[in-house]
């Protein structure tokens, strides 16, 4: 399966357990979850998430990747 564009996701952190889970959801099909054990990396990902777009999932690299923005680009 190559990229997909997510369109929605739900992030929880569990204090108790050190662990967080992250569910994204494609264009084209329902949530699946993310299993992440490091707050920091946790932190990054739910950073990007909130802050880009579009951005996509690359199910075979198992990353989280953005489009091409130009230089300097500002928020709007």
């Amino acid at each position: 399966m190559a990229k997909v564009k997510i369109v929605a996701y739900r992030a929880s952190w569990r204090w108790y357990d050190e662990e967080g889970s992250i569910s994204l959801k494609p264009a084209d099909a329902g949530f699946f979850s993310l299993q992440v054990k490091d707050p920091r990396q946790f932190s990054l990902m739910v950073d990007l998430l909130r802050n880009e777009k579009p951005i996509w999932w690359d199910h075979d690299k198992k990353s989280l990747d953005t489009s091409a923005e130009p230089i300097g680009e500002g928020e709007s």
